[in-house]
C-alpha cells in the first residue's frame, strides 16, 4: 500500500483532521474517564478515522480517459493516429515533422 505522502502532508485538512481527532480523543477520555475500554475504543476510532483519510491518497489504477492529451502516452497515440492519416506526401509534410519534433521535445 503505497501512499502519496507528499500530497497528504501538504494539505491543511490533514492537520485539521489530526488535531480534531486528538482533541476529540482527549475529550472522550476526560469525559468518560481513563478506563481501558475508553482508551482502546477511542484509540480504535481515531486510528480508523486517520486510516480512512490516508487510504484516499493511494495512487489509483483507474481507467485513463482517452481524450486527456495531458497524459504523454495518450498524446503520443493521438499524434500517431494523425500521422497515419497523412498518407500522401505534400508540402505540409515538412511542417508536420517540425510540429511533431517540437511537441515531443
Amino acid at each position: 500500500m503505497k501512499v502519496e505522502w507528499s500530497t497528504l502532508l501538504r494539505l491543511p485538512q490533514t492537520y485539521g483532521l489530526l488535531a480534531g481527532t486528538l482533541i476529540g480523543y482527549g475529550c472522550l477520555i476526560g469525559w468518560v474517564g481513563p478506563r481501558p475500554l475508553v482508551w482502546l475504543g477511542g484509540g480504535g476510532i481515531a486510528t480508523a478515522m486517520m486510516g480512512s483519510w490516508v487510504v484516499h491518497f493511494r495512487p489509483s489504477a483507474h481507467r485513463v480517459d482517452a481524450s486527456n492529451l495531458l497524459v504523454p502516452e495518450i498524446f503520443g497515440q493521438q499524434m500517431a493516429t494523425i500521422e497515419a492519416n497523412l498518407t500522401k506526401p505534400s508540402a505540409n509534410t515538412d511542417e508536420w515533422q517540425q510540429t511533431r519534433q517540437a511537441a515531443f521535445a
